[in-house]
């Protein structure tokens, strides 16, 4: 989901800069980008002056993947919290500030 992600808010990035945006390299970005194309969510756009050019764009089917992943998250994240008391939830906020301060 990362990559699919990235891409939507870096249009036109190269599959380099997927790879160096999730810290991993080339060679184990490939078959996670071309899965995504494989099943729709992204395509390759060529350069047409340099075919070795390969830029990377979200398309429709990829929006509504990211839309429903969003949803399923924030339902989950409401099951998850929903079992909190207030006091607790409170608790949970002020533990969570304090480590990434």
């Amino acid at each position: 989901m990362d990559a699919l992600i990235f891409i939507s808010q870096n249009p036109g990035k190269q599959m380099k800069d997927v790879a160096a945006y999730m810290e991993i390299s080339l060679a184990a970005a490939t078959p996670l980008i071309n899965r995504l194309i494989k099943a729709k969510h992204l395509k390759r756009i060529y350069n047409p002056d340099d075919r070795r050019v390969i830029k990377l764009e979200i398309t429709e089917s990829g929006i509504k993947k990211l839309e429903t992943e969003s949803i399923e998250m924030r339902k989950r994240m409401g099951e998850l919290f929903g079992k909190l008391t207030q006091d607790e939830l409170k608790e949970y906020i002020r533990l969570h500030q304090k480590i990434l301060a």
